[in-house]
């Protein structure tokens, strides 16, 4: 990121101001974006993995069949 910083700060010398007041938040905003969608994929990977350990019983107390649960389990981190 800072390459980035400078190589942009270096181009646009005459709106430094500018550039200074709009990329910060606009950076910020994207890493917050891509950091949760990194937490919300690891959150979905970890409980498929948990729903695919439950017994029968489990299932049946959460209101599924054990095709149901072996279905979504199955499903990639990114699928929703």
């Amino acid at each position: 990121m800072v390459t980035i910083h400078r190589r942009t700060a270096s181009l646009t010398t005459g709106f430094r101001g500018f550039w200074r007041g709009y990329e910060g938040p606009r950076q910020r905003s994207l890493v917050m974006t891509v950091m949760g969608l990194l937490i919300r994929w690891q959150e979905r990977a970890e409980q498929r993995y948990a729903l695919a350990e439950l017994d029968d019983r489990l299932l049946r107390d959460v209101g599924i069949d054990r095709i149901a649960a072996r279905q979504e389990s199955r499903k990639h981190f990114w699928q929703a």
